[in-house]
């Protein structure tokens, strides 16, 4: 395993953008959405929080 020829470059982190299966293509977007707005709403509390 130490030696996997599959892997073209071993630095790079494993959770970048998995292959996600056709048929879960649709979760996986909704998902994503979900992740993004999560992230978006604690940005704007944490920008707030640090110039208000």
């Amino acid at each position: 395993m130490a030696t996997d020829s599959a892997t073209p470059s071993p630095a790079a982190p494993a959770v970048t953008t998995p292959k996600v299966p056709r048929p879960d293509e649709e979760a996986y977007q909704k998902t994503l959405a979900k992740l993004q707005k999560e992230h978006d709403e604690a940005l704007a509390r944490y920008v707030s929080a640090a110039h208000g």
